[in-house]
């Protein structure tokens, strides 16, 4: 959630510089600091593992400012400043719903995909200067595409628990509205029609967990995942260029 959407940008834009690198190290850092931030809401008060979580979330907050630091200092996009303040704003808000143990609470993954995916508007600002509408659309089109495997994780433990109808409806829902969307964007012209088909696999791995009986192993769950968003962004790759 966090590289895809950062490599589609790059292959958007089609170029490399020292400014990517340092945005990239910054954006890993902050998402390394997650973990511990979310130990210390679960962490006993003066436990060494609370000391332990305090001591990596200050080593990975020093590491994205200083890697931030040229960024702003030197190239002068100040706006990464204010894309930086809404993923903590984020960020804090789904610590806030962790820490209240709602780990699987549906705000608390949205956040955590709208705060991942913003790599994409930031290294496209990072390289091209400026935030315009492809920026937009970027972040746009990978949080909808990450936001597909809520409703598909969520629909095959319904399906495994004793309520096998739950979720289903809400993700048939979701990914038949996704389609639409996104063909009405192609139809007014905001993106080609190829990106449509970014948005297939997807679907298509979703209506069929919906009809078949599948075992529910979350291991196995997430190798599938990660091998229908290597396909995404191959296709979207290829839509862009």
């Amino acid at each position: 959630m966090l590289y895809t959407p950062f490599l589609v940008a790059l292959f958007v834009i089609g170029e490399w510089d020292w400014k990517a690198t340092l945005l990239l190290l910054t954006l890993t850092a902050i998402f390394f600091a997650h973990e511990p931030l979310v130990l210390l809401s679960r962490a006993p008060a003066k436990s060494e593992r609370r000391r332990n979580a305090i001591l990596w979330l200050g080593i990975y907050c020093a590491a994205a400012v200083m890697f931030s630091f040229p960024l702003l200092w030197f190239s002068h996009l100040w706006l990464l400043t204010p894309l930086g303040l809404l993923t903590a704003l984020m960020m804090f808000v789904h610590f806030r719903i962790v820490s209240q143990k709602k780990y699987r609470n549906f705000a608390a993954e949205l956040l955590a995909i709208l705060s991942l995916t913003s790599s994409a508007p930031a290294l496209y600002y990072t390289i091209r200067g400026n935030l315009d509408r492809t920026a937009l659309l970027l972040w746009v089109l990978n949080s909808l595409y990450f936001i597909s495997s809520i409703f598909y994780v969520k629909m095959l433990v319904g399906r495994s628990s004793e309520k096998r109808e739950d979720h289903i409806l809400e993700c048939a829902a979701y990914h038949l509205l996704l389609l639409a969307f996104i063909a009405a964007m192609a139809y007014v012209g905001w993106i080609h029609w190829t990106v449509c088909v970014a948005f297939l696999p997807a679907t298509f791995r979703a209506f069929w967990g919906m009809t078949t009986k599948i075992r529910l192993n979350l291991r196995r769950i997430g190798l599938a995942e990660i091998g229908v968003t290597i396909l995404y962004l191959l296709l979207m790759i290829v839509a862009f260029r």
